[in-house]
């Protein structure tokens, strides 16, 4: 029995605890200011919040109606953020919410793989206006292991099935577009169950290389960079980073040549064993862009290797990084391990040559790393990798190893929901998540975006960016998609995608005083003129004053000697998106009406005359137009009597809590005595 006691007394403390701090509030009041205290800690605990001009509240209430009638029009037929792409797509990118967030200044655009960004259709344009598409060719539809292949020769390799794309009988380029993108290529099986990332990846495994050898050819390089920086800039992207592989290993640069000493490479000159040509040619190009294109920011390559590379390729590739980034650390920023991390080795297995990239930095910059990382839905007590015999860890301790590494970004890293720990290094070392919804969806990681972890990271005070990963090879073509499910799916508001932009620029891989410069001086002219434009599209829509209900206000009295915020609630408060709201309680005008949703509205309390001590129940009514005139809500509040404290009651109800709970344990212990 003494030890029952010893527990009821230690339980004493902690109900008074419960009691006062975090329930049992004595009134509806009392309820209201915990609520609003509650909010406003999880606020502070998102950590940044950007203040918001009076312009981008009024685009910010119209996203935000654009949004509620998405939603109304596909809640029953299709939410396209819980669909899958494939049946959604078309709706998404007809939308006007789409439209408006398309030219959204998103900043940059830190995750994407470069031969896999430019739509296959532009890829298709480009390669069939070119000086080499007669020399075109293509593997068949029923070739054994790479059907729908395309490659420039000048005569094709004997004896593997090549045939001319401009022939006789030609391949039409509707068709052989189809097949290069996830979204033309998904079996029925893969359809039918969009939560198999092994079966999707199977699907998307021959796609990384059916249009790569395009790619390479030099003539066609040169039209697809200017064409991958153009297409970004039409998606508000101003920056790039993509991940690219280059020298030994790598495609490398070709271009077609008649000479017979080529013959035994079919016609291809090869131009550029150790990668330097392509850069030194990018960097050219770069600046050509951006003379016309001043708004341009500016692009960079992340260099990789690839999660099923062993132990001396992956060492090899290190030590390439290492050089391009000491001649080259304006252009090579990074390193990373790209491909599927489910069916490769994992960081543990190449920690050795990991490790180096920081002792070989020695006498220039550390090497950033941006890790592709727990871009899984394994548990972690489960061995994925392909070689279970030789690799000790498993998928999700990646997360581990990108933490003690030091990546300064992480791409994907849906794993980290499962890691609280992890998440809170990543919050407290300022580590970004390169999050690419769109792409886990596609390949079966999180079928429904509305669960995406991101949502978790940032409302974690997690820095976050939106990102495209494959999207031409995908089939969608543009990151807008991507800020669409986000923007739709995670209860975001511009102040949110404003931070995700600025975000994209501050986690990228320029320089502080690059950074400073291209937030200030290209990117933030370019936010303000889109706040003028959207603004004035918001306040040019339709809206009808008749449309405006009230439904109830939170509280619904409160003490007479305080000023308390009273929430609003109801519907169609657009109609005040652009315009001044005031409140009146009784005949006193609120000191201040705060706009918060469509939906939602507070005002402050005015003071009641002085000398006023008993209680006072008044009309609450609203005024759309900075009180020139004012509608009736049909809601009624009561400044109560103030003759004993609502505290004071409330205590003392506590209190008698305590009293009794501690009588009927007393009861009950002497009972079972």
């Amino acid at each position: 029995m003494a030890v029952q006691y010893r527990v009821l007394l230690l339980s004493l403390p902690l109900l008074q605890i419960v009691c006062l701090d975090l329930g049992f509030p004595a009134n509806e009041y009392e309820y209201s200011v915990k609520r609003d205290s509650l909010r406003e800690k999880e606020k502070q605990f998102a950590g940044e919040s950007l203040p918001m001009s009076e312009d981008e509240q009024i685009v910010d209430r119209y996203l935000q109606l654009l949004k509620w009638q998405e939603f109304k029009a596909t809640r029953k037929t299709g939410f396209p953020p819980s669909r899958p792409l494939e049946e959604t797509l078309d709706t998404i990118v007809h939308s006007d919410v789409y439209r408006v967030l398309k030219t959204l200044p998103k900043g940059g655009l830190l995750h994407s793989h470069e031969n896999h960004q430019l739509s296959r259709s532009i890829l298709m344009d480009i390669v069939w206006n070119c000086r080499d598409f007669q020399h075109l060719y293509i593997l068949p539809e029923n070739h054994p292991t790479d059907p729908w292949t395309l490659d420039f020769f000048i005569s094709p390799p004997p004896g593997e099935g090549w045939e001319k794309v401009k022939a006789p009988k030609p391949h039409t380029k509707e068709v052989i577009l189809h097949r290069q993108t996830l979204l033309g290529v998904l079996t029925e099986r893969a359809r039918r169950y969009p939560s198999d990332a092994a079966e999707r990846w199977r699907q998307m495994d021959p796609l990384w290389k059916r249009s790569a050898p395009l790619i390479a050819n030099v003539v066609v390089k040169r039209l697809y960079l200017a064409a991958m920086w153009r297409e970004v800039l039409t998606d508000g992207v101003q920056y790039i980073e993509t991940r690219k592989n280059l020298g030994p290993g790598a495609q490398q640069l070709y271009s077609l040549d008649t000479h017979r000493k080529y013959e035994p490479t079919y016609g291809k000159r090869y131009l550029d064993p150790s990668g330097e040509l392509e850069i030194n040619m990018t960097l050219l190009l770069l600046r050509e862009f951006q003379n016309t294109r001043p708004d341009f920011i500016g692009f960079r390559r992340i260099i990789y290797g690839h999660h099923q590379e062993s132990v001396s390729q992956m060492k090899a590739k290190v030590d390439r990084v290492v050089q391009y980034h000491r001649k080259y650390p304006g252009h090579v920023v990074a390193f990373d391990i790209v491909g599927e991390e489910d069916a490769g080795y994992s960081l543990l297995y190449h920690v050795d040559a990991l490790v180096e990239l920081h002792d070989k930095a020695i006498g220039g910059s550390t090497i950033p790393i941006y890790l592709h990382n727990a871009e899984t839905n394994w548990p972690d007590d489960l061995m994925t990798s392909f070689e279970p015999e030789v690799d000790i860890s498993t998928t999700q301790d990646d997360t581990l190893d990108a933490v003690l590494l030091g990546a300064s970004r992480v791409g994907h890293g849906l794993g980290f929901i499962k890691r609280p720990y992890l998440m809170k290094l990543l919050k407290q070392r300022r580590v970004a998540i390169e999050t690419c919804p769109t792409s886990n969806q596609l390949l079966g990681y999180v079928p429904d975006l509305r669960n995406h972890p991101a949502v978790h990271y940032i409302r974690s005070g997690i820095p976050v960016v939106l990102a495209s990963d494959d999207p031409g090879s995908f089939g969608y073509d543009h990151v807008t998609v991507d800020w669409y499910q986000a923007f739709m799916a995670w209860g975001l508001r511009l102040a949110d995608l404003k931070l995700l932009a600025i975000n994209s620029l501050r986690h990228s891989g320029m320089s502080v005083s690059e950074i400073r410069t291209a937030i200030d001086m290209k990117w933030a002219p370019k936010w303000r003129d889109y706040i003028a434009r959207i603004k004035a599209e918001a306040c040019a829509f339709n809206t009808e004053l008749e449309k405006v209900r009230f439904k109830r206000i939170l509280p619904t009295s409160a003490p007479s000697g305080v000023t308390a915020t009273v929430h609003v609630f109801g519907s169609h408060f657009e109609y005040g998106m652009c315009k001044t709201l005031k409140c009146k309680f009784g005949e006193k005008t609120s000191a201040q009406t705060t706009y918060v949703s469509n939906n939602h509205f507070t005002c402050t309390t005015p003071a009641l005359d002085v000398g006023m001590r008993r209680s006072v129940t008044v009309s609450l009514s609203v005024s759309f137009d900075g009180g020139k005139s004012y509608i009736q809500t049909g809601i009624n509040f009561t400044y109560k009597d103030e003759g004993r404290s609502e505290t004071a009651k409330y205590n003392t109800g506590c209190t008698w809590l305590i009293i009794a709970s501690f009588i009927m344990c007393f009861h009950n212990n002497i009972s079972s005595a």
